[in-house]
């Protein structure tokens, strides 16, 4: 018997995508930054982080694409899983396949029936019945960025969750605009809470994310930079290193960065479209630290880093 019911499509789309836990260049999210998939209130972004090898990244706003800058930006956050599924039923903690985690105990995930359940809302959580199979499939909530972080106690997870205001977190997603009725208002609240909870039980923490909290001029920063950290330039390790000891010099002094760049140019007979992207990833990488609070002008200098991002946003990334 055929069955033409999108929402049940849905379901076994995003399962089939994540029925196993897959790193790096191969992990596919739940849901495409695609027209046909992307929510219709959404604008959707995909990058192409060099992190995990130029794969496609999706991003379903704007907001989502900021704060992703900004955990690519962090060499302490190994990997990211945007668009991730949260298990209808008991699964694994999301590091239990880790190639780091080979005999490491982690708290398993007990599943979104489960902790509905206990919230006292399960007539609440989705739900989808198939005519074909005669039956009842819990639908599937889709988190926004579950980072993979590493610090000197180990591997550890923090599950992001974004809007564009902190009003959205008591709005159903198709409904964006105008107050919320207060049905609508008490469900959209359970379904955060319910994803909290969901990742509590692991151990990891939940961080409200909403846009405006992400210093626009930084983030217009990381985002010229990420234009340029994956364009091959074809220099030898040796005189990358020497091009930006040569950088690093420049950093607070007078000179225009268009200035310093023009001198790298000559010197190493590079055109300045390469000569930029050696300092902007230097600068991406965190191996020339300037001030990413303060407008990169190439006309301007170099400013000397006043705050670290990373420092600045540090309870973002906390256990």
């Amino acid at each position: 018997m055929a069955e033409n019911n999108p929402k049940l499509a849905r379901i076994r789309r995003i399962t089939a995508r994540q029925s196993t836990v897959d790193w790096g260049a191969s992990y596919v999210p739940a849901i495409f930054a695609t027209p046909k998939e992307a929510p219709r209130t959404s604008r959707p972004v995909i990058l192409k982080p060099a992190k995990f090898s130029l794969r496609d990244m999706h991003l379903m706003s704007e907001v989502e694409a900021g704060a992703a800058l900004l955990a690519l930006h962090n060499p302490n956050v190994l990997d990211i899983h945007e668009q991730h599924m949260l298990s209808p039923a008991p699964a694994q903690h999301p590091l239990a396949s880790h190639p780091s985690s080979v005999g490491k105990q982690f708290p398993r995930i007990e599943g979104t029936i489960n902790v509905a359940s206990r919230l006292g809302r399960l007539a609440w959580h989705g739900k989808v019945y198939s005519d074909r199979d005669h039956r009842w499939f819990p639908d599937i909530y889709v988190g926004d960025l579950l980072l993979f972080c590493t610090d000197d106690r180990g591997e550890y997870c923090v599950n992001w969750t974004i809007k564009g205001s902190h009003e959205d977190f008591d709005r159903p997603g198709s409904r964006l605009h105008g107050k919320p009725r207060s049905r609508d208002s008490a469900r959209a609240t359970f379904r955060h809470r319910l994803e909290a909870e969901y990742f509590a039980d692991a151990g990891i923490r939940t961080q409200r994310i909403v846009g405006g909290e992400i210093d626009v001029t930084l983030e217009r920063n990381l985002e010229e930079l990420f234009r340029y950290h994956s364009l091959p330039i074809g220099l030898s390790a040796l005189m990358r290193e020497q091009i930006e000891d040569f950088l690093a010099k420049q950093v607070g002094g007078a000179n225009s960065a268009f200035t310093v760049l023009r001198d790298v140019s000559k010197q190493h007979h590079l055109s300045l479209e390469h000569a930029r992207a050696v300092l902007y990833q230097a600068i991406w990488h965190r191996r020339l630290r300037v001030d990413l609070f303060y407008p990169l002008i190439i006309d301007k200098p170099l400013r000397a880093e006043g705050r670290d991002p990373l420092v600045v946003y540090a309870s973002w990334f906390a256990r």
